[in-house]
This record gives C-alpha cells, sequence and structure tokens, in this order.
C-alpha cells in the first residue's frame, strides 16, 4: 500500500533471503571441515609407558623402590635386534621408584635400566626389557622390575 510493491517474479530476492540462501549452502562445507578436523587431528594420543622398579641390595631379604635409577629409552633395530640408535628419553627414579615416558609412537623399544652403586663412582646392575607398542594410544605398564645388588657386596 503506503510505498511496498508487491514481489513480483522479475525481482531479485531481498537481502534476507539472500543470506538465508548463502548460509544454506555453507552449512555443509563448515560441516565437512569440522569433521576432518576432528577427525584427523594431529594431536592425537601417543602411547606412554610407566612402571616401578625395585632393588634388593646385599644382605637385604626384601625388595625396596629403587632411587635414583636411570631408566632409559631406546627405539629397537628391526633388522639387529638391538637399540638403534640415540636414547629417545630418560627418567631418574624418585623415592617411589616409579618412572613414566610420553608420546611413544607405536613400534619396538627397549628399557635400560641402570641402577646406581652407592659405595663407588661406577655404576650399579643393568638390566634391558623389551616392550611394544602396538597402538598410539596404548599406555604400556610392563612388570616390575628388578635390580639386583645382592650379589655385589660393597668395597
Amino acid at each position: 500500500m503506503y510505498g511496498r510493491k508487491a514481489p513480483h517474479s522479475h525481482e531479485r530476492p531481498g537481502f534476507a533471503a539472500r543470506i538465508c540462501s548463502e548460509d544454506m549452502k555453507t552449512i555443509p562445507f563448515v560441516s565437512l571441515t569440522l569433521f576432518f578436523i576432528l577427525a584427523f587431528d594431529s594431536r592425537s594420543s601417543a602411547a606412554s609407558v610407566s612402571g616401578k622398579v625395585v632393588e634388593i641390595h646385599y644382605g637385604a631379604g626384601t625388595s625396596n623402590p629403587a632411587t635414583q635409577v636411570i631408566v632409559t629409552l631406546y627405539r629397537m633395530n628391526q633388522y639387529l635386534d638391538r637399540p638403534d640408535g640415540p636414547k629417545l628419553a630418560s627418567f631418574i627414579t624418585k623415592n617411589d621408584g616409579l618412572f613414566h615416558f610420553e608420546n611413544i609412537p607405536k613400534g619396538e623399544y627397549m628399557l635400560r635400566v641402570q641402577g646406581v652403586k652407592s659405595w663407588g663412582p661406577e655404576l650399579g646392575p643393568e638390566l634391558d626389557r623389551r616392550i611394544s607398542i602396538l597402538r598410539e594410544d596404548e599406555a604400556v605398564e610392563p612388570e616390575t622390575i628388578v635390580l639386583d645388588y645382592k650379589d655385589s657386596p660393597p668395597g
């Protein structure tokens, strides 16, 4: 009536109609983009390796958590059946004897546990434990590792 025209089929749609039409086209694009970002997120959870080291000392009949023991993680060489290259990570145990490594990709590894002799500057017993990580999100917990000092008397 007062300055308002009835829409005709040959006129372009109004601003609101164009916006709704364009938004309807972008919804599938945004949905697919979000799907791919979430499905192929590069920050996928990597595996972890954690465990406990205990020690038995000369003359002692029981084991105690190993303190200040060096636990080192090496990647295994699949052809030579031995660690390949430099260490990936090292951990020094505290009073509880626990160790933990994070963000480890799947593969074959060697855990090397090296004790320290309290009566001299040299290192104590050494023990290797092979572990396999089969999935990226795996939490590997090997059996308790026992360092045996009982055959090494001080002095």
